[in-house]
């Protein structure tokens, strides 16, 4: 099995590019968005900023690559971020039936 800094433990036994947007970036590149804006239209919360570190993040740990191309800068995953598309998409799959109506109850209605 070949390790990437993107999916190895760090010492403090978490996975360091992950936070709370990254899952959502992912989502948008496995969806097939390569530019910034592309990507930015799909996680709109997010601030334009913090999408930008968050590429360099992801382009340290081996799971993005930043290319320039014609039209210009394009955001492709590599193959280890490609082997995380189960990961997000189990992700979603949960997240649709943990918060569903019938789990969160009245109080969230």
């Amino acid at each position: 099995m070949v390790s990437t800094p993107a999916v190895v433990a760090s010492e403090g036994g978490t996975l360091q590019p992950f936070g709370r947007w990254t899952p959502l970036i992912l989502r948008e590149l496995l969806r097939g968005a390569s530019s910034f804006n592309d990507v930015h239209r799909g996680v709109p919360r997010m601030s334009r900023s913090l999408l930008s570190a968050r590429f360099k993040k992801l382009e340290l740990c081996g799971i993005v690559e930043r290319r320039c191309g014609t039209t210009g800068v394009e955001y492709r995953l590599t193959e280890a971020g490609a082997a995380l598309g189960p990961v997000v998409t189990q992700l979603g799959q949960w997240g649709r039936i943990q918060c569903s109506p019938a789990n969160l109850g009245e109080s969230w209605e």
